[in-house]
């Protein structure tokens, strides 16, 4: 995802997907799911590039958690999950995080000693700003695209008992939250059925008149070759 000076993104992590990039100009940020943890990454926009590496902890302790990054300056980063914070610095190739006791590994472009103690000034910068009062049409894009690639899992867990039942929910809301930013949890109301024909993908937003106009907007993303097989609606 690309930022502006001054932007700020919240995102979390799909089960499917392995890693997200983050950019703001030439500078970058790689959050990465591999062996089971979760690592941020700093690099030049270059995800093979890798200044400094922040080990945050295993994914099944960061499941459904939220990512927040900021393009503080064009030279300055900021990173946060839950209470941990980042500081990064690409014109002084330097980094700082409030965690206590933590290390972070850097490279030698970098050199050993990137890591700053943190500062109480830092504190006021990761102030956030409202979630934005638009869909994300990238990351809708990309939720269509996981359903196609992985169709045959969707079918089988949606015909499945009551517990696949509940697994298929949580990975697709994993994806509906960063979509619809601005709706809360509980407005993102869906059900997936399937029969021999096909399937359905119902979507129930309620009295929120945008999420209604984005909902539609959402159904019309979906791939022509999906949409052979699967009927998208939207009811009261």
């Amino acid at each position: 995802m690309e930022l502006k000076v001054g932007e700020s993104k919240t995102f979390t992590l799909p089960f499917i997907l392995k890693a997200v990039d983050c950019q703001c100009g030439k500078n970058g940020l790689r959050l990465e799911r591999s062996g089971g943890f979760v690592t941020l990454y700093v690099n030049n926009g270059n995800r093979r590039t890798r200044y400094c590496a922040m080990p945050l902890g295993t994914a099944k302790d960061l499941k459904g958690q939220q990512y927040t990054v900021k393009a503080q300056s064009g030279t300055r980063m900021l990173f946060s999950v839950g209470a941990v914070k980042f500081v990064i610095d690409y014109a002084a190739k330097k980094a700082s995080t409030n965690l206590v006791g933590y290390r972070i590994t850097s490279s030698k472009e970098w050199g050993d000693n990137c890591q700053l103690p943190w500062k109480a000034e830092y504190l006021p910068l990761f102030g956030q700003p409202l979630p934005p009062a638009e869909m994300d049409k990238a990351v809708a894009e990309l939720f269509w695209k996981w359903f196609w690639e992985n169709e045959s899992a969707i079918k089988e867990l949606a015909a499945g008992n009551r517990k696949q039942g509940k697994l298929l929910e949580s990975q697709v809301e994993l994806w509906l939250c960063p979509i619809f930013l601005y709706a809360k949890r509980e407005e993102l109301d869906f059900k997936i059925v399937c029969t021999e024909r096909g399937g359905t993908f119902c979507f129930y937003p309620g009295d929120n008149e945008k999420l209604c106009a984005d909902a539609e907007v959402f159904g019309t993303l979906m791939p022509e070759l999906l949409a052979r097989d699967w009927e998208y609606i939207i009811e009261e």
